[in-house]
């Protein structure tokens, strides 16, 4: 079985949507895929509101964890970088350090 990191560098890339199509079709292992494509930036976007490396990380890994377990809801949107930032920024972690 071909892991999803190889498949993505293999093949021409493919649509964070059509990530997501396949994700909810089964293939669960593909959200790595969407993963790595925005990890950067939605790393930024939380030091940026928090401005604690820790808690960034933390407040990070529980949006990505929220966007897949509501992926179906969400797919063409929460898969985004923009939709996973939106979501990020709603956190109550990460509320809570923004308003102040």
């Amino acid at each position: 079985m071909v892991s999803p990191t190889e498949l993505a560098a293999s093949q021409e890339p493919m649509s964070d949507e059509e990530v997501v199509a396949r994700v909810l079709a089964s293939e669960t292992g593909m959200f790595e895929i969407v993963m790595h494509r925005h990890n950067q930036r939605l790393y930024r976007v939380a030091r940026a509101i928090l401005r604690n490396d820790g808690e960034a990380e933390d407040v990070m890994q529980d949006a990505c964890v929220r966007a897949y377990e509501h992926l179906d809801q969400f797919a063409g949107v929460i898969a985004t970088a923009p939709g996973m930032a939106t979501s990020l920024r709603r956190m109550p972690q990460a509320t809570a350090r923004w308003t102040g």
